[in-house]
């Protein structure tokens, strides 16, 4: 029998080729999840640029994942992200949440840095996220988030 080891899983979705004003061509924007079967916990990963197809191309992968557990808690983390998101489009991600609540039921922590920006769509996404039928916090320390998610 082979011992029992955590899968992990690292997936990069489809980011975007992005230029500077001089025409310099930087990488692809890498975004990540990890599945960790033992504590029970999915963790999405964003770097960069950070659009809501990024969002759901990301939900998408997990949902299909053959270790995804519903019930598992996760975390996103937006703290090496730009995120480039209008309130329609959130509106509509979280829409999409609230027509598959059996997708997820865990808790979920959403670790954000703390730029004018992303806190302001931080902020719309939780006021249009109440009612959710799951626990959802925000947090800028990732071992505070952490800690929350494994609390038994």
């Amino acid at each position: 029998m082979e011992p029992c080891v955590p899968r992990r899983r690292y997936i990069t979705s489809s980011g975007k080729c992005h230029r500077s004003p001089g025409g310099k061509r930087f990488e692809r924007m890498r975004h990540e999840y990890t599945i960790d079967s033992d504590r029970r916990l999915v963790i999405q990963r964003y770097h960069g640029k950070t659009g809501i197809k990024d969002i759901f191309s990301m939900s998408e992968k997990n949902y299909g994942d053959p270790d995804y557990d519903p019930s598992f808690n996760g975390m996103v983390d937006m703290t090496d992200a730009t995120l480039d998101i209008s309130f329609r489009e959130m509106l509509s991600f979280v829409s999409y949440i609230r027509r598959q609540p059996s997708r997820s039921t865990g808790k979920w922590a959403l670790l954000m840095n703390s730029s004018p920006a992303n806190f302001g769509i931080a902020r719309m996404f939780q006021t249009l996220a109440e009612g959710l039928q799951r626990e959802i916090r925000f947090f800028e320390d990732e071992a505070d988030a952490l800690h929350w998610l494994l609390e038994q």
